[in-house]
C-alpha cells in the first residue's frame, strides 16, 4: 500500500489508543489495518502478524515515525498521545536507552491478549480507549457498566486484531457477525465503583503526556528522583534517612532504591507498580505526590553510611564476662530464620556462655535473641530444687530433648548444685568431643531431637552425653560459626518459578528481549535470587529458543532480500559483487558466517553461478567480435596477423600481456577461418 491511497484521514478522539485510530481509518478508506501498520512498519517483517497487532499501542519501534506522521498529517506528539509509551517520560529521561524497562513496565501493566470495551462507549464513540485496557480497569466509569472482552452471542473474545466497526451502525463480532454493544451488565456495589474511580484518577494522571510525576532533583537521573521521594514520603517525610522506618516497602526494595541512588547499577528500579502502591497506601493522589518537595537535609542522609555500632555486654549473671565490654564474638557469613518475624543483620555470641546477642533492627536495642537467658534461669531453679529433665518439660511445656540440652549445659558449666550435676555428667568424658561433631552434618538450627539422634546412631551416645557434649564452648562456637545452608525464607520466593514462566512467556509472546537482567526487572528481584532458586537455566533455554526464533527469522528476510536483489542482477545482466551484497544486507561478512553458514555457501554459489554465466556471455560476445574483426581485416587486406586483426578491434599493442586472452582468441579464430 502506499501512504498516498490514505485519503480520508479520521479526526483523534481523546484518550483513544493507536489501533482504535488505525481501524476506523480502515473502514473511512477501505484497506486493511494491517496494510496500513506495513506502510510505516519498522523492523522485521515477520512482527507484521495479526497476534502483535497490540504492540503499536505501546512499542514505538515497531513503526517508523516519519512515516506515521506524513500518513495521518498530524504530529509526533499526538501519535505518542495514542500509545501508552508517553507513561515513559514520567520514570525515564530517556525512555529509548531504557527502551526494553520501557516495555516490561508497561506490558506488566496493560492487557495486551484481548479487546476490553465499553459496550456503550464503543457504539456512540465507534473507538477503543487506552485506559480500558489497564488490568485494574474494570468497568466503564461514564456509564458504571462493566467492561467486555467476549461477544455476549457466541462468547468469542475479541482480539486485539478484530477490527469491529466495518458496520457504521454498530461494532459487530468477527466470529458470529452480531452486535457486541446489544448488551451490558450493571455494576453492583458503591465501595466497588469507589475504588475504580481512584483507579481511573490515577491512570488519567499517567496517561496525561502533560503532567509529572516528580521534577528532577539536583544532578540526579528522573527515575533515582522518583526513587528518592519513595522513600522521603513512606518515611513519614522525616528529615533524615532511617531504614528501619520506611513503610510499604519490603527492606529489598528499599535496600536496592538506596543502591539505584547512590550507583543507579541496581536490577529493581521504580515502576509504575511502586508509585501507585505507595501513593494509594499513604492516600494520596498522583498530583499530590508530584507536588511534595524532597529537603536537601534527607537527600544528603542516604549518602551518610551508617558507623557500626560496637557489641555490647553480656546479660547473663551467671556468666564470667557478665557485664563486661569487649568479650563478644562477631559471627560471619550466616543467613538465619527469622526470629519472630524480625531478620537481625549480624550476630554475636559470648565466649563465657555461648548465648547469641545482637541489635534489634527497628527499635535498635542490644538483647540476647533466642530467649534462652530466662529458660535456663527457670530450669536451673526447679533443677536445683530436685526436679527430673521429664518434670521439668512437663512443667515449662518444652520438648525434653531441649530441656536435656540445658541440663547438659548447666552441668557443663557447673551451675547446678554439686549432688545434682554429677547426675549430668558422663562417667568418662571425652576430651575431643568437637571432631565427634565435625563428622556430623546437622546444623545449628536443627531440632534438638534430630541433633541427637544422630549422634546416637553414629556413636552411641546417650542423651546425657550427647547434651553433655554439646554444651562445649568450643562445639558452640564451631556451630555459630559454621556456614548456614539456608535461604532467605521470603514468602514472594515460595511460587517463584511460576511467577518467571509466566514472565518469560509474556516477553515471547511479546518479542521483548530475553535476559537474566530483564527477567529480574520483571519479577522484581535480584540476578543473585534467580540464580539461587535455580531458574537460570530455564532463562538462558528461553533465550537460547529466543535467539534461535530471531535467526531463524533474520535469515528468512536475508535470503528474500538477497533473492530479491540477485534476481534485479540477472534481469540488468549486471555483475554480483560481495561488497554491494553486505551492504545492501545491512550485515557484515563475518555475523554471515558466524550465525548462518548454510545462507554464506547459498550465497557463494549462487554469485558464483551469475558470475560464471555473466563470463561466458561475454566471453561468447567478444568471440563475436573476434571473428567479425577476422573476416573484415581479410576483407579488406587480403591476408591476417594479429596485429591486423587487433588494430580491426582498436586495439593498437594486442601483443602486450594484458591483451593476451585477446591474442589467443584471435589466433584461435583465424586458424579457423582459413580452414574454410
Amino acid at each position: 500500500m502506499n501512504t498516498r491511497c490514505l485519503t480520508v484521514r479520521p479526526i483523534q478522539k481523546s484518550g483513544e489508543c493507536l489501533t482504535s485510530y488505525l481501524f476506523r481509518a480502515e473502514y473511512s478508506n477501505k484497506v486493511s489495518a494491517l496494510d496500513i501498520w506495513a506502510d510505516i512498519h519498522r523492523g522485521s517483517i515477520h512482527t507484521l502478524r495479526n497476534d502483535q497487532f497490540f504492540r503499536l499501542d505501546y512499542d514505538v519501534n515497531v513503526f517508523d515515525h516519519k512515516k506515521i506522521v506524513s500518513l495521518l498529517k498530524t504530529s509526533q506528539d499526538a501519535i505518542i498521545s495514542m500509545t501508552y509509551y508517553g507513561i515513559s517520560y514520567k520514570f525515564f529521561d530517556n525512555p529509548a536507552i531504557e527502551i526494553e524497562r520501557v516495555y516490561l513496565m508497561i506490558n506488566a501493566a496493560i492487557d495486551s491478549q484481548k479487546r476490553k470495551y465499553c459496550p456503550i462507549c464503543v457504539r456512540q464513540d465507534r473507538c477503543f480507549y487506552l485506559i480500558c485496557q489497564v488490568k485494574e480497569i474494570e468497568i466503564c466509569l461514564n456509564h458504571l457498566v462493566k467492561l467486555q472482552s467476549a461477544c455476549p452471542h457466541c462468547q468469542k473474545q475479541v482480539k486485539y486484531s478484530d477490527n469491529v466497526f466495518k458496520n457504521k451502525d454498530d461494532a459487530i463480532c468477527v466470529n458470529c457477525k452480531l452486535s457486541l454493544t446489544n448488551k451490558v451488565e450493571d455494576i453492583q456495589g458503591l465501595g466497588y465503583i469507589i475504588t475504580q474511580e481512584r483507579f481511573y484518577k490515577d491512570w488519567n494522571y499517567l496517561l496525561n503526556p502533560s503532567l509529572i510525576l516528580t521534577k528532577v532533583i539536583n544532578n540526579f537521573s528522573l527515575e533515582q528522583s522518583l526513587a528518592i521521594k519513595l522513600l522521603f514520603i513512606t518515611q513519614s517525610k522525616e528529615e533524615r534517612y532511617i531504614r528501619s522506618r520506611v513503610n510499604l516497602l519490603s527492606v529489598n526494595v528499599v535496600k536496592n532504591l538506596v543502591s539505584l541512588i547512590r550507583s543507579n547499577r541496581e536490577t529493581k528500579k521504580v515502576s509504575i507498580g511502586d508509585v501507585i502502591s505507595i501513593a494509594r497506601g499513604l492516600n494520596i493522589t498522583l498530583e499530590e505526590f508530584s507536588e511534595i518537595i524532597v529537603p536537601n537535609t534527607y537527600i544528603e542522609s542516604l549518602f551518610i553510611k551508617s558507623e557500626q555500632v560496637e557489641p555490647d555486654v553480656c546479660h547473663a549473671h551467671w556468666c564470667k564476662f557478665f557485664n563486661k565490654k569487649g568479650k563478644m564474638t562477631k559471627i560471619n557469613n550466616r543467613v538465619e530464620p527469622r526470629k519472630k518475624g524480625v531478620r537481625y543483620p549480624f550476630y554475636y555470641y559470648c565466649a563465657g556462655c555461648s548465648m547469641r546477642y545482637s541489635f534489634h533492627p527497628v527499635n535498635d536495642t542490644w538483647d540476647e535473641i533466642d530467649g534462652n537467658i530466662q529458660l535456663v534461669e527457670k530450669v536451673r531453679e526447679l533443677a536445683s530444687k530436685g526436679l527430673t529433665r521429664s518434670q521439668v518439660s512437663k512443667y515449662q511445656k518444652v520438648n525434653i530433648f531441649r530441656v536435656s540440652e540445658i541440663f547438659g549445659y548447666l552441668a557443663y558449666h557447673s551451675f547446678l548444685p554439686s549432688g545434682i550435676e554429677r547426675k549430668y555428667i558422663p562417667q568418662d568424658v571425652i576430651d575431643n568431643s568437637l571432631e565427634y561433631f565435625k563428622l556430623s552434618n546437622m546444623r545449628y538450627d536443627s531440632y534438638s531431637e534430630t541433633k541427637y539422634k544422630d549422634m546416637q546412631e553414629k556413636f552411641g551416645w546417650s542423651l546425657i552425653e550427647y547434651s553433655y557434649y554439646y554444651a562445649n564452648n568450643l562445639v558452640q562456637e564451631y556451630f555459630m560459626q559454621k556456614q548456614s545452608s539456608l535461604k532467605k525464607p521470603l514468602k514472594k520466593y515460595d511460587s517463584l518459578e511460576k511467577t518467571v514462566s509466566e514472565k518469560v512467556n509474556n516477553m515471547v509472546t511479546s518479542e521483548l528481549t530475553i535476559s537474566l537482567q530483564q527477567v529480574a526487572a520483571a519479577v522484581e528481584c535480584s540476578e543473585g535470587t534467580l540464580r539461587t532458586h535455580g531458574l537460570q537455566e530455564i532463562i538462558i533455554s528461553c533465550m537460547e529458543s529466543q535467539k534461535s526464533f530471531r535467526l531463524n527469522n533474520e535469515e528468512k528476510e536475508l535470503r528474500n532480500k538477497f533473492d530479491k536483489y540477485t534476481s534485479q542482477a540477472k534481469l540488468l545482466n549486471l555483475q554480483i559483487t560481495y561488497k554491494s551484497i553486505y551492504h545492501h544486507l545491512g550485515r557484515h561478512r563475518d555475523y554471515i558466517n558466524k550465525h548462518y553458514p548454510g545462507f554464506s555457501n547459498y550465497m557463494a554459489r549462487v554469485v558464483h553461478t551469475h558470475n560464471s554465466m555473466l563470463k561466458e556471455i561475454a566471453l561468447q560476445k567478444k568471440r563475436s567480435e573476434v571473428k567479425q574483426a577476422v573476416a573484415e581485416t581479410f576483407s579488406r587486406n587480403g591476408i591476417l596477423n594479429t596485429s591486423l586483426v587487433g588494430r580491426q578491434m582498436g586495439i593498437k599493442y594486442v601483443r602486450v600481456k594484458g591483451y593476451a586472452h585477446i591474442k589467443t582468441m584471435i589466433i584461435s579464430e583465424i586458424e579457423e577461418f582459413l580452414l574454410r
